[in-house]
């Protein structure tokens, strides 16, 4: 740095302590001290000198007591200032990229994707629009918590992962369920949140399930409608009723809505769900909505699916028997396990056997 200061010393340039310097002999060293202790301005770069003498007039900016660099100590002003000088000296950076651009923002996923107006918004929406109840309505089912992949995603989706485009068909599949469309759900209030909670529950970590609540969603021919008439303990019926469209909450409620440990075959709440769904749905697609056999296959295959995803053995039949005055359904499965449940006199599953 002496070297630095002695340099500017010996510029041509006037000084601002001398206008006739180039003229007149160069000052000795204890003279330009001297003379800079009695002149020199705060924060003003000066000629040159001894080092007790710079040090006198810049304090620790210059000397052993401070080791920077000759840029720095050519723009260090005594306060913080936003003159050019200052943005030219501020903390080093990455790269000149840095200063020159902002990374711009990834694109938005799944419900964080949309823009939300009041329910009285005139006009149609747009697709990437919700009213302010059908968000909240999507948040309250937890739709903010589905895995969302990017469009830079590469690979292969696992069972919880889904892309933007698969999001918002479901999303809106749902929300046109909530309307009656695709899907009539019926019942006490209560038991229809139930069992749209369940419905919920298990499309997290479900392709199977996701696509089938999709697909009767975003059906809008009315001959298609799924009936769900909720209750609890109808007469006669065991989970639910082909003929009737009825769906018995206390029944699915005894499934777990996941294998627990120890028991990694058993019957679980969302194949119950995705079976007559997908079993309902394929009646009424079908050229014979009365041909219960060709939709009960349906059904089983697609609940099947549901099992596959988690690992379990496929079922291969599903019976009724009576034992010591009980009424008993079992499960059989491809693996040689079985599940069984034991009916009271409402039907209703009072004891389950699980393999």
């Amino acid at each position: 740095m002496g070297a630095f200061f002695n340099d500017r010393k010996q510029a041509a340039a006037p000084s601002p302590f001398s206008p006739s310097q180039a003229t007149v002999p160069p000052r000795t060293d204890a003279q330009f001290a001297a003379q800079s202790a009695t002149l020199a301005l705060p924060g003003t770069l000066v000629g040159s000198g001894t080092t007790a003498a710079l040090q006198g007039l810049f304090g620790t900016m210059f000397g052993a007591g401070r080791a920077k660099s000759g840029d720095e100590l050519m723009c260090k002003a005594p306060t913080p200032t936003k003159s050019g000088d200052e943005l030219m000296c501020k903390a080093p950076v990455k790269s000149g990229m840095d200063l020159m651009c902002k990374a711009e923002d990834k694109p938005k996923t799944g419900l964080g994707s949309y823009q939300v107006v009041p329910d009285d918004f005139v006009g149609p929406l747009q697709p990437n629009q919700l009213r302010q109840s059908q968000y909240d309505d999507l948040k309250k089912y937890d739709f903010d918590q589905f895995k969302v992949v990017g469009p830079d995603f590469k690979g292969k989706l696992d069972k919880e992962q889904m892309t933007q485009e698969q999001f918002e068909k479901l999303t809106q599949a749902w929300i046109n369920i909530q309307g009656g469309t695709g899907m009539k759900i019926t019942g006490d209030v209560k038991e229809q949140e139930t069992f749209r909670r369940m419905m919920r529950d298990s499309m997290g970590d479900s392709p199977t399930m996701r696509n089938l609540i999709s697909d009767i969603g975003n059906d809008t021919d009315n001959k298609h409608t799924v009936e769900a008439k909720v209750g609890r303990s109808q007469p006669g019926v065991f989970v639910d009723s082909f003929a009737s469209n009825e769906i018995d909450l206390n029944d699915i409620e005894q499934f777990q809505k996941a294998p627990r440990q120890g028991h990694e075959n058993e019957a679980t709440q969302g194949e119950q769900l995705a079976h007559f769904l997908s079993e309902r749905r394929a009646a009424l697609t079908s050229a014979d909505p009365s041909d219960f056999e060709a939709a009960h296959q349906k059904g089983t295959d697609t609940h099947n699916a549901y099992r596959t995803e988690r690992g379990q053995s496929e079922e291969t039949s599903a019976t009724g028997y009576r034992k010591n005055g009980k009424e008993y359904v079992v499960f059989k499965y491809k693996d040689g396990t079985q599940h069984e449940m034991e009916l009271d006199n409402k039907n209703d599953i009072s004891r389950m056997i699980p393999p």
